[in-house]
């Protein structure tokens, strides 16, 4: 049975209420309830450095009543940007900020906790670009200096690089998941001399040895950036060489299928994100134009699309995503226009 309506959920806001305002950027089912992060933007934005910015947690039982965790000293000048868990630790991944003549300089974070509440930083890490729970612990990608870089720890705080561009080849990861065949990575490439202009995709079952799909009609002029799975389909999300959104499906990771006419297939769409659960997947996106306006697509196999009709203050941007129960619970970020700022918003979907 698919999704019929969005209702919009009661979602504390955190101070201070800047400008550059608030959003949630990953959120988990933990334990028996879940947790979501994100920030304060206080520099927003031009990248001024503001003691203002600083990581955000919420936490629910149900996933429809939230509950804002009060601010931690060890989330201070810090962007929370990710969140993974393997059940029983949640591993964060973001930046710590540093003033610079008045502006920002970002350096890679990550933050540990066993509850939710009580948070640790780990010691120094590259900028994660993407955090998976695995078997034997977390992986997370990086972009290194030499090109694409997977990095393994057995408790979120200790990490060492298990994989290089020597294994990996060229490219960009951006997202990640664990699905039925393993861990699934999704980027963008540069094949040969060419810029970076083709989707490319990787899988491993251990966090350590990886392969890369063959590129092929699928992965030309186009990049991945988002990544769901339901069941056993996998799909993703980015954009091709037109402005225009796409979308791809698999059930290996390696293996992939480019449908010709993506959810929002039209020259100027924008896709925001992609969430799945037991029932099927979302895909949140926004058609620029003379009648801009916000659409959430669903489909039960990743093969046939309908639009879901959303509210009149539903906003499209920054959207992620948890199953809650049989439905799921959609994260965006919203605009209160009295105030003229950004505030997190979040909405169950039946």
């Amino acid at each position: 049975m698919g999704f019929t309506r969005l209702e919009r959920l009661a979602f504390p806001e955190p101070l201070p209420h800047v400008y550059g305002g608030s959003d949630v950027r990953g959120a988990v089912q933990f334990g028996d309830g879940y947790v979501a992060v994100g920030e304060v933007n206080g520099g927003c934005c031009d990248g001024s450095f503001s003691t203002d910015t600083h990581g955000v947690v919420w936490r629910s039982a149900d996933g429809l009543a939230w509950t804002l965790e009060p601010r931690a000293a060890v989330f201070d000048l810090a962007r929370p940007m990710g969140l993974a868990s393997d059940g029983h630790r949640l591993v964060a991944i973001g930046v710590t900020i540093t003033d610079a003549d008045g502006q920002t300089v970002d350096h890679g974070a990550v933050w540990v906790s066993d509850d939710g509440q009580a948070w640790q930083r780990g010691p120094a890490v590259p900028f994660f670009t993407a955090v998976v729970a695995a078997t034997d612990g977390f992986v997370a990608a990086a972009d290194g200096s030499d090109g694409p870089e997977m990095w393994a720890s057995p408790d979120g705080l200790h990490w060492s690089i298990a994989a290089t561009s020597s294994t990996l080849g060229q490219g960009s990861i951006r997202a990640m998941s664990m699905t039925p065949a393993g861990i699934v990575a999704v980027g963008s490439g540069s094949p040969g001399s060419q810029s970076t202009n083709v989707a490319v995709a990787w899988r491993s079952t251990d966090g350590v040895h990886w392969t890369r799909a063959t590129p092929g009609p699928w992965s030309s002029n186009a990049t991945m950036s988002m990544i769901a799975v339901s069941g056993s389909s996998i799909v993703a999300v980015g954009t091709d060489l037109a402005a225009a959104a796409a979308l791809w499906r698999s059930v290996d990771g390696l293996t992939w299928t480019r449908e010709p006419s993506a959810p929002i297939g039209d020259t100027g769409a924008s896709i925001w994100g992609i969430i799945a659960g037991s029932r099927g997947f979302l895909v949140v996106g926004s058609i620029e134009g003379n009648l801009p306006r916000r659409i959430v697509w669903q489909s039960a196999d990743g093969v046939a699309w309908t639009e879901l009709e959303t509210p009149d203050d539903f906003r499209a941007d920054m959207a992620r995503g948890i199953q809650a129960g049989d439905d799921l619970v959609l994260f965006t970020m919203g605009f209160d226009a009295a105030a003229g700022r950004a505030i997190p918003q979040a909405w169950s979907v039946r």
